[in-house]
C-alpha cells in the first residue's frame, strides 16, 4: 500500500480505501508470503464494522447502535467485534468519549501508579 501511495502521490483524504480496493481487486496481494487469504465482507456483516459508509445516517435510527447498552451491532443483530470509524456518528462519539475513554484513562493512570510503586 505504501508503494502505491508513493507512486501516485495522492494527498486526498480518504484515499487509503481506494488503495485497499485496488490492491485487493487487482490481485496484487496474491503472492505476499505474509498473507494467507483475504475475505471481503459487506458493511455490517463481518468482524470489522466500518461505520464510515453510514456517516450520512443516524446509527440509532437504522438499528446499528443502541444507546441503552452503548453497543454497535451488525445487521444480523450480533455485536460488532471491531467498530471502525465509530467517531463518524455524533451520538456514539459522545457516548464513547464520556464513558469508555474516561474509564480507560482512569485505568491507565492506576496502572501507571502501580507500576511506579513496583
Amino acid at each position: 500500500m505504501c508503494n502505491e501511495w508513493d507512486e501516485t502521490h495522492i494527498a486526498m483524504k480518504g484515499a487509503d480505501q481506494g488503495f485497499h480496493n485496488y490492491l485487493f481487486y487487482s490481485n496484487k496481494l496474491a503472492n505476499a508470503k505474509e498473507i494467507r487469504g483475504i475475505k471481503v465482507f459487506e458493511q455490517g456483516r463481518g468482524i470489522i464494522n466500518n461505520l464510515g459508509a453510514l456517516r450520512d445516517f443516524n446509527l440509532r435510527d437504522i438499528g446499528a447502535y443502541d444507546p441503552k447498552d452503548g453497543l454497535v451491532y451488525n445487521w444480523d443483530r450480533t455485536i460488532s467485534p471491531v467498530v471502525h470509524q465509530w467517531d463518524r456518528d455524533k451520538e456514539l462519539f459522545h457516548f464513547t468519549m464520556e464513558t469508555t475513554f474516561k474509564q480507560m484513562k482512569k485505568d491507565w493512570i492506576v496502572a501507571q501508579q502501580n507500576e511506579t510503586k513496583s
